[in-house]
């Protein structure tokens, strides 16, 4: 029956009294704990020494900081990045930082417009207030569903590779009455990364 050393973890001879890993002396067989299935758990108890142990949960710390890292990063970068800043924009009336999302398709088919004065223009014209928006559902776009988008926009896979489409609830506040209504933007995938193709 091979032994273990009950600080390494290390398979010993049946006759070794040191270990010859780390030099631990082993316990006689009158204090050896009773094996189950031969040395299983001996060896496991060597195996799971405190350093080991230590190390395990450093590891798994760092995976779950890791995990929470990607779903933040996540939330600022790509479709949801490009989501989240369509709400701000929306909700603060802000052109400009509009401007900077909005599809770059469009803004090469219209080349001589103004994307910031356009979009400034356009929420300066609002007679409320935004009090909030909420996102009530996201729909990626299916073949059919991306194909007839293509068609109706004239626009080519190269230009445009996924669409998807953001229902969103909003309050709105005009003379201290609130008003609650659903709208929804579409966004596309461009060459350049996720855009605004049609706006709140």
């Amino acid at each position: 029956m091979a032994k273990f050393c009950n600080k390494c973890g290390a398979q010993l001879d049946d006759s070794a009294q040191v270990c010859g890993i780390c030099g631990a002396p082993l316990e006689s067989d009158n204090n050896a704990p009773a094996a189950v299935g031969g040395s299983a758990v001996g060896g496991i108890k060597a195996f799971l020494t405190p350093a080991r142990l230590k190390i395990g949960g450093i590891a798994l710390a760092g995976i779950a900081v890791l995990i929470v890292l990607i779903i933040i990063i996540s939330s600022f970068t790509g479709a949801n990045g490009v989501q989240r800043k369509m709400i701000n924009a929306y909700k603060k009336g802000d052109g400009k930082a509009l401007a900077k999302i909005y599809s770059q398709v469009l803004k090469d088919k219209n080349e001589d417009r103004d994307w910031e004065e356009y979009f400034e223009d356009r929420y300066d014209d609002r007679k409320y207030e935004i009090a909030s928006v909420k996102v009530i559902e996201t729909h990626d776009y299916n073949d059919a569903e991306y194909k007839k988008f293509l068609e109706e926009n004239d626009l080519s896979k190269g230009e445009v590779s996924k669409v998807r489409e953001v229902i969103v609830k909003i309050k709105r506040k005009n003379n201290g009455a609130s008003m609650y209504d659903y709208d929804s933007f579409i966004m596309t995938k461009e060459k350049k990364g996720w855009r605004v193709y049609s706006p709140l």
